[in-house]
């Protein structure tokens, strides 16, 4: 079972959608058995957040950074992830594999290198079927959890 945050009063106007979007991470993985070793690891972040006293941007920061280390944490050890969470990966990697390529063979069999970029779409629509069809199979699996 994995702790939850202490909800302090927002001294920024973003702390409050950092909080509930954490929070929401913490709920979904409470859905979960996770490994006792995961629980250990994910408690002590949510321990160091709650111990925290930064204010203002400072914890906005701080709690995004903690949701980012939560995510990468649970995909590692126990192999869960957000939703979509595959189509921003490749959606970024079938830009910079296949879009560059593309577009380098675009410009080289056009004799300009000026289209260059038509590479790019083509790798980002290729990234983000490849990263659907993951997030189709880890919520088929189970996989998944229920926030973004």
């Amino acid at each position: 079972m994995v702790n939850s945050f202490i909800e302090r009063e927002p001294t920024h106007p973003k702390e409050s959608q950092a909080f509930a979007r954490l929070q929401l991470l913490v709920d979904a993985l409470n859905l979960h058995s996770l490994p006792d070793d995961v629980a250990l690891d994910v408690n002590s972040i949510v321990d160091r957040v709650n111990a925290s006293s930064s204010v203002d941007i400072t914890r906005v920061r701080e709690l995004q950074k903690a949701w980012l280390q939560v995510v990468a944490l649970v995909r590692q050890r126990a192999g869960l992830t957000p939703r979509k969470y595959h189509s921003r990966q490749w959606m970024m990697l079938g830009m910079v594999v296949f879009g560059l390529s593309f577009g380098v063979a675009f410009s080289l069999s056009l004799g300009s290198f000026a289209f260059i970029g038509l590479g790019l779409p083509v790798g980002m629509a290729i990234g983000m079927a490849v990263g659907d069809d993951m997030d189709k199979k880890a919520a088929a699996l189970g996989n998944q959890l229920d926030v973004e």
